[in-house]
C-alpha cells in the first residue's frame, strides 16, 4: 500500500486517549467516562489513528502507556461524518468530505506501519481561523461518534 492510500471502510481505527489529559481530552461525568472533541486535535489539522489490523487487533502498540485509553471507530463512520463545512460571513462555502489516509511512519527509532490519518478533501482553506473552525466541527463529530462507539479501553486518571 502507497502512503496515502484511501483506507478501506470496513476497517477499525484506534485513536489513543492520554490519561493526563483528564477534564481536556475527556471527562467522568456521572461516573462514566465522556470523549471531548479535544481528544481529537492535531495542530496540523489532521487527526492520527492507526489501523487496528495492521496491529493484529492489538490497542498496545496505539495505547503506548497501560493508562491511557482506546477508543475506536470503523473507517465508514469516519467517512459518513457530513457536517464539516467551512463558512464564511455565516454562509457555507464549502463542504469538506472526511477521509481516511494510510500514512505509515518509517522512523528507524519510532517506526508506525499502522499510522493513518482523518482528513478531509479539498483541505481545509482561508485564514487560521476559518481552518480551526472547520477542524473544530470535524473534532466535534469525532467525539461523538467515539461516545456512541464507547471504549475499548478506558483510561487510568493520574
Amino acid at each position: 500500500m502507497n502512503n496515502h492510500d484511501i483506507v478501506p471502510g470496513d476497517e477499525e481505527l484506534y485513536r489513543r486517549i492520554p490519561a493526563e489529559l483528564e477534564g481536556i481530552a475527556y471527562s467522568i461525568e456521572g461516573g462514566k467516562f465522556v470523549i471531548r472533541p479535544a481528544a481529537f486535535w492535531d495542530r496540523n489539522l489532521a487527526v492520527s489513528v492507526d489501523r487496528a489490523k495492521l496491529n493484529n487487533f492489538d490497542p498496545s502498540p496505539t495505547q503506548l502507556k497501560e493508562e491511557n485509553g482506546i477508543v475506536k471507530m470503523k473507517t465508514e463512520d469516519v467517512c459518513e461524518i457530513g457536517d464539516v463545512v467551512t463558512k464564511d460571513k455565516g454562509n457555507v462555502i464549502c463542504h469538506h468530505a472526511v477521509k481516511v489516509v494510510a500514512k505509515p511512519i518509517d522512523d528507524p527509532i519510532s517506526p508506525n506501519p499502522a499510522h493513518a490519518e482523518i482528513i478531509v478533501k479539498p483541505k481545509y482553506f482561508g485564514s487560521n481561523t476559518k481552518k480551526k473552525n472547520a477542524f473544530e466541527l470535524l473534532t466535534i463529530a469525532l467525539a461523538r461518534l467515539a461516545n456512541e462507539n464507547g471504549w475499548l479501553i478506558e483510561p487510568t486518571p493520574p
